[in-house]
């Protein structure tokens, strides 16, 4: 069976054109799936299987494909946060020229 490569480990974006245009509606579409409470509980569980190595014996079919979901909702949480600074990043440098 292949290895299963995310866009962003082959190089393409993870969001979508309309996300690319409007960073937020993936920061929205984030937090429409899970609050911050939900997100921590995921990174905990995720970071514990990860680190303890028993990632196949612990978690049941639907906890592994919400972490895969999770994983997907991040990469794309973290695409759109980054367009955001860089946007911010060229606002604040037009005002100091």
């Amino acid at each position: 069976m292949p290895s299963r490569k995310t866009a962003a480990a082959r190089g393409l974006p993870v969001l979508t054109g309309q996300q690319i245009q409007d960073p937020m509606l993936a920061i929205e579409d984030f937090f429409d799936r899970m609050g911050p409470d939900e997100a921590r509980q995921l990174l905990w569980t995720w970071l514990k299987t990860t680190v303890a190595g028993n990632y196949n014996t612990t978690l049941d079919a639907r906890e592994r494909a919400l972490i895969l979901d999770f994983y997907e909702s991040m990469e794309r949480l973290l695409e759109a946060s980054f367009l955001l600074q860089q946007s911010a990043l060229k606002k604040s440098t037009h005002h100091h020229d």
